[in-house]
């Protein structure tokens, strides 16, 4: 029995990519509903849509650059991947969750209106450092854990390939 072909390295980018933009939007929901809301609201939803998106960008870079390009799939290169996509994930976060508020007319607890995009890059980083420390202790292992993980599937796919190229 033939199996299909292995996906493409873009396929398999935006795989990696869609599995950290997954894992991000799931730890946002489930940290929220933990943390004693009763219900999530808009302010949820919004931080885990900018999680989506910067985790999707940032894990699809980080598993291209470090396990596609150089063709290596050791273990060490996959929990590497993830636990930077679990630290390098907020910056982009807090900027996308500025742009949403800024756009959207949102306004601060004070009244005042958001930050502007142009100053919210200096503040998506100050945002993002206060952010790790409160979260980044379990956004990084749970990224490293989820970027090994997609390796060994990696690997898995890896070897039905080459095993059934040889029964051919």
């Amino acid at each position: 029995m033939n199996q299909p072909p292995l996906p493409s390295r873009r396929r398999w980018t935006l795989l990696a990519a869609g599995a950290a933009a997954a894992g991000a939007c799931l730890f946002v929901l489930i940290l929220f509903s933990v943390s004693g809301r009763r219900a999530l609201d808009a302010e949820s939803w919004a931080m885990a849509a900018a999680a989506t998106v910067a985790s999707f960008v940032v894990g699809g870079l980080c598993w291209r650059l470090l396990i596609l390009r150089p063709r290596q799939t050791d273990l060490w290169r996959g929990v590497i991947a993830g636990g930077l996509t679990g630290l390098l994930t907020h910056p982009p976060t807090w900027y996308l969750l500025s742009l949403i508020y800024f756009f959207t007319g949102a306004r601060s607890s004070l009244g005042e209106r958001t930050l502007h995009p142009l100053e919210a890059i200096p503040g998506s980083l100050i945002l993002a450092a206060g952010s790790l420390l409160i979260v980044g202790w379990l956004s990084v292992p749970l990224g490293m854990a989820g970027g090994a993980l997609f390796l060994l599937f990696y690997r898995r796919q890896l070897r039905r390939q080459s095993s059934s190229a040889k029964d051919a």
